[in-house]
């Protein structure tokens, strides 16, 4: 029921999608230019994070996470999913995710909890390309991996809202959001060992 509900919601969000901006994309721009654009502009956005020119970085933020969003919208409505975009996409998804919250919460004084994070997605990670070039099985996401997912995208956005507006709330409901995420990326764990 789950799955379903999910799958409804972005069969929705494509076809919206679909009848706006995407009309605006040429047919001759291909799903994975967005996701190379999204890992072109990383090192330009951490490097505003480090500088404290968060007003750019999060506007490359949000540019980086509209062209994911995008990106996948695009390669479903126009039947272009590849290999490499399912590979490189979730990758560019985890790259922006995790070296910006790194690099954000290193500045603010903080290093366990992104240093967390990173180390549970490198571990889960390394175990689905190991079992999918040993054993030949695709490792599917699990709701817990998307709860962390969700926590931590949402968790490193509020974060942002902080360095940006200073209102200490912010960084409180941050950091609990990926503490959250911390635990659900263990739990996560536990799960694809056990797959």
């Amino acid at each position: 029921m789950k799955k379903d509900t999910v799958k409804n919601f972005q069969e929705t969000l494509d076809g919206l999608l679909q009848a706006s901006l995407l009309k605006l994309i040429p047919r001759f721009i291909l799903p994975n230019a967005f996701t190379l654009l999204r890992i072109f502009l990383l090192p330009f956005l951490l490097y505003f994070f480090w500088i404290e020119e968060y007003g750019l970085a999060v506007i490359l933020f949000a540019i980086s996470a509209f062209s994911d969003l995008i990106d996948g919208a695009l390669a479903r409505t126009r039947n272009q999913v590849t290999e490499w975009g399912t590979f490189f996409d979730p990758l560019a998804d985890k790259l922006l995710i995790n070296l910006t919250g790194f690099f954000l919460l290193f500045h603010l004084g903080f290093i366990f909890l992104p240093m967390s994070i990173i180390f549970i997605d490198l571990i889960i990670s390394v175990g689905a390309i190991y079992k999918k070039y040993t054993e030949g099985i695709s490792t599917k996401a699990h709701i817990t991996g998307k709860l962390k997912f969700t926590l931590q995208a949402f968790g490193v956005g509020t974060v942002m809202f902080y360095v940006l507006t200073e209102i200490p709330i912010f960084l409180t409901l941050g950091l609990w959001m990926l503490y959250g995420a911390v635990f659900f990326g263990a739990i996560s764990l536990l799960v694809y060992h056990s797959a």
